[in-house]
């Protein structure tokens, strides 16, 4: 890990930043529109903290047949690549910060809990949407915890890196004084 992490400077932060920017400023605007023109909507229950299996019969029944199969087949491309994506630039990002602070190293295996916990909850919508008009709550309920999960969890490096890149910054401060 160590090594890992040694290796890891600007060029990769910067590579891991410029990935995320491409993503969120071409590949979802673009996947969004697709998705409303299939499924009658741009709300999913991926963006959501919490929601209820109401929620997503609910869902469901606005998405239609066309928008559920759509939904359903996210789940099993983009849906995988973009938590490819943020896993690997939170990854980067969080090594980069923490290079010399050996005690945070655990924290670079958040991002790869995010990842398992945003499949876990893909697959368990994936489910739940192609079982309807049958709901099976006990998924619905399973599928939010995954959501929930996976949102605490990113928000969790989020917290440690801007915690770190303080600690950074007030070292760099120090130093020129």
């Amino acid at each position: 890990m160590k090594k890992i992490i040694n290796k890891i400077n600007g060029i990769y932060v910067l590579a891991a930043c410029v990935l995320m920017i491409l993503f969120f400023a071409l590949v979802f605007p673009f996947t969004n529109q697709l998705f409303e023109e299939n499924a009658n909507t741009r709300l999913i229950p991926d963006m959501l903290i919490f929601y209820s299996p109401t929620n997503l019969e609910e869902l469901a029944l606005i998405y239609g047949e066309a928008g559920r199969d759509y939904y359903i087949l996210t789940k099993y491309t983009l849906d995988i690549v973009w938590p490819l994506c943020y896993t690997f630039s939170l990854a980067v990002i969080l090594m980069y910060l923490f290079k010399t602070a050996k005690k945070y190293y655990f924290s670079v295996f958040l991002p790869i809990a995010a990842f398992a916990f945003d499949l876990l909850e893909n697959i368990t919508l994936s489910i739940v949407f192609s079982q309807y008009p049958t709901m099976i709550p006990a998924l619905g309920y399973l599928a939010s915890v995954f959501s929930t999960l996976k949102w605490v969890t990113i928000a969790a490096v989020m917290i440690f890196a801007l915690i770190m890149l303080g600690k950074l910054l007030k070292a760099h401060d120090t130093r020129r004084d």
